[in-house]
């Protein structure tokens, strides 16, 4: 099939642009960590990494899942059936990722930290000065993974009927 050969060739150049990003990234952060550019005393949030595990785990996870479609697409384009049990274990390795990037995202969150590590202060009423933790819940890398999840459910029935009508004729 033409279209899975160009889908193919589509995710492996958007894997090279996300692996180019990530690498581009990485380097900035040090950089500026080091104080290397211009007007950078290295004390920046990338540079603190506050927000640097999070970027970088965004960076694996689209990486990861366009190294996922390349592979559904490029079997397609050797005149396979979409439906098949690699493609839905495939797809729930997808929802994998975007589990363990949500994960991620939470557990090297500053708020995180805080929770685990911080002092706690049971208030009756909340006052102005208690500063509380904010915990980033991902709601979108979580409903991808439910998506992925369901997707990977009805591609695995989709198999079971192609293998049934590949038995008929």
């Amino acid at each position: 099939m033409r279209l899975g050969k160009r889908l193919s060739m589509l995710f492996a150049a958007l894997l090279v642009a996300d692996c180019v990003a990530a690498v581009a990234f990485v380097a900035f952060v040090a950089f500026v960590a080091a104080g290397l550019l211009e007007g950078s005393d290295g004390s920046g949030a990338l540079g603190q990494g506050s927000s640097f595990i999070p970027v970088l785990a965004a960076f694996v996870t689209v990486g990861a899942v366009l190294f996922e479609l390349r592979l559904i697409a490029r079997d397609i384009s050797k005149d396979s059936s979409p439906f098949t049990a690699a493609h839905a274990r495939r797809i729930k390795v997808i929802g994998w990722v975007f589990v363990a990037n949500a994960l991620v995202e939470l557990l090297a969150s500053p708020g995180f930290a805080a929770v685990i590590l911080g002092p706690f202060e049971f208030v009756v009423q909340p006052s102005a000065s208690v500063d509380f933790p904010v915990l980033p819940v991902d709601v979108g890398a979580i409903a991808a993974a439910i998506v992925s999840f369901s997707l990977s459910a009805v591609w695995r029935y989709g198999s079971l009927i192609q293998s049934q009508v590949d038995d008929l004729v």
